[in-house]
């Protein structure tokens, strides 16, 4: 957004001139000396994130603030780049390697952050794919996450040749109080999609963080299983990591990774501590076995989780068989890739003491 000092390309930019604060794309000759081709977007508009294909056209994509956007043949589903611009629009533009405007359309409202402006990455079919952070006014295509709260980490996948989207989701913790932040997306050689990230759980002081849901977790429970200290309660965030495989098929993610319970007495069966099974896929997730080892018992299980987002909680309790610290595991096996998974359970049994 530097208004007008950028040395624009005549008669090749896509926009000449800059009224107020807008995008800008360059591009550099091969030794860093010289700008070969620059131009600006929108009238009132911020960019987040550049790329650029084998053919020289360039992807941007960033966050509207006022009318007057270039749009050219947008997604019909999406809104309007131009319109409902309360909260801003984020938008993904593609320039051809002639210099000319090939594409641009906007997709959700923003948050407002700073994380808002978004990511962006290509797969090798040309579609390109923009990860960031908005309001739950997005159409969603073959989704892993249907349930956004106010606002929510999100994946969108667009084909700009056809102005059709390829995949829209929204992806982080699907429960009440917990926010999350994509700050990249990247996109391997087989189409995979890879994000990166962080939890910011907000909830009050006293209360236990709500887990984010894990698959085949390197870490399966977060620094922030623990009460919030103090207000604000900005302890105990997390790196999130997540890979978003390019198939219509059921994934089973749980949380917490780690149950615990608190001291029991011994012989005496705690109350039932749920595990939730959730299904990050776009097709309904089977369930044919849920067990536990050591002193733990299942209450209630499940069979069958809608894709999506959907939920159903494994409730498990604790009676320990002697004191001090008692472990075990719970094992899920469903019909998902990386079946079966475990969750880690752990307990301590203490005997009674009697007082005056």
């Amino acid at each position: 957004s530097l208004h007008d000092a950028l040395p624009i390309s005549s008669g090749t930019a896509a926009q000449a001139t800059c009224a107020q604060s807008c995008v800008f794309a360059a591009k550099l000759n091969a030794t860093g000396t010289a700008v070969s081709y620059a131009t600006y977007l929108g009238t009132s508009a911020r960019g987040g994130a550049i790329a650029v294909d084998a053919t020289q056209n360039i992807y941007v994509t960033g966050i509207v603030n006022s009318g007057g956007f270039n749009e050219l043949n947008p997604v019909s589903t999406f809104p309007s780049c131009n319109a409902n611009l309360n909260a801003g629009q984020n938008f993904v533009s593609k320039i051809g390697a002639s210099g000319a405007l090939a594409f641009s359309t906007c997709f959700t409202g923003s948050s407002g952050s700073i994380t808002s402006v978004g990511s962006l990455a290509l797969d090798s079919s040309g579609d390109v794919y923009v990860a960031g952070l908005g309001f739950p006014t997005l159409p969603l295509k073959n989704p892993i996450q249907s349930n956004p709260s106010d606002t929510e980490p999100y994946i969108v996948g667009i084909n700009p040749g056809s102005s059709s989207v390829v995949f829209a989701s929204f992806l982080g913790g699907v429960q009440a109080g917990e926010a999350d932040f994509i700050n990249d997306i990247a996109i391997d050689s087989t189409d995979n999609i890879y994000v990166g990230g962080f939890g910011q759980p907000g909830v009050p002081v006293g209360t236990v963080y709500p887990p984010f849901p894990v698959f085949n977790a390197l870490q399966p429970g977060s620094s922030g299983t623990v009460q919030c200290p103090a207000n604000p309660c900005g302890q105990g965030n997390d790196a999130i990591f997540l890979k978003v495989a390019p198939t219509n098929a059921p994934a089973a993610a749980v949380a917490p990774g780690v149950l615990r319970f608190s001291a029991q007495q011994i012989g005496v069966a705690s109350a039932a501590l749920p595990v939730t099974i959730f299904d990050l896929g776009s097709t309904a997730l089977s369930v044919s076995n849920v067990s536990v080892t050591g002193d733990f018992s299942i209450q209630e299980s499940c069979t069958t989780v809608t894709a999506a987002g959907g939920t159903c909680p494994v409730q498990v309790t604790f009676t320990p068989t002697a004191a001090g610290t008692r472990t075990g595991a719970l094992t899920i096996t469903d019909n998902s890739a990386g079946s079966p998974r475990t969750v880690a359970l752990t307990g301590t049994g203490s005997t009674a003491t009697a007082t005056d």
